[in-house]
């Protein structure tokens, strides 16, 4: 959401914090806020995906376009924006940002207990979900340890493959 142009060729996109059971970083909802603008909420709050088209709908993205079209509709947008004063264009950008990085300032404390909640024991860990085959004790990698092993002295999971 913070690019100055978004294409979107297909798949979804949507905010799923929620669905995972985590709250939102104050600057990843503030640039949500600001860029999605009243949809932001009914996204955050019901945590659900949309297609490309609903999306577009939305303003959340800024075109559809066929997956064999996105780069060269990337780099023609970022030619025509490279036509502007770099100097005055990051001035209009800050200026237009600047109540999106006061809330994101403002919210230190918030962020401070998002990051806390993040790695507390009681957020779900996405291989929580994941349903265990019948008759085996833990999820793993053959080649490494389980994934429902004690957290490390640093208060850190490893939850990939050490062999790779």
């Amino acid at each position: 959401m913070c690019a100055d142009v978004r294409l979107m060729s297909g798949g979804t996109i949507g905010l799923t914090e929620l669905a995972v059971g985590v709250p939102f970083p104050v600057a990843a909802l503030e640039i949500c806020r600001d860029t999605m603008g009243v949809s932001a909420a009914r996204a955050a709050l019901q945590a659900k995906t949309i297609d490309a088209d609903t999306a577009l709908a939305r303003g959340w993205i800024d075109a559809v376009v066929p997956k064999d079209e996105v780069l060269t509709q990337a780099l023609a947008a970022a030619r025509e924006l490279g036509q502007y004063s770099p100097a005055a264009y990051a001035a209009t950008k800050k200026q237009l940002h600047k109540p999106v990085l006061a809330a994101i300032d403002a919210g230190t404390t918030t962020d401070e207990n998002v990051r806390a909640s993040w790695i507390s024991e009681e957020t779900p860990r996405p291989y929580q979900r994941i349903p265990r085959v019948a008759g085996s004790r833990s999820l793993r990698c053959s080649r490494c340890e389980p994934l429902d092993r004690p957290r490390r002295a640093d208060n850190q999971r490893r939850d990939t493959c050490a062999a790779r």
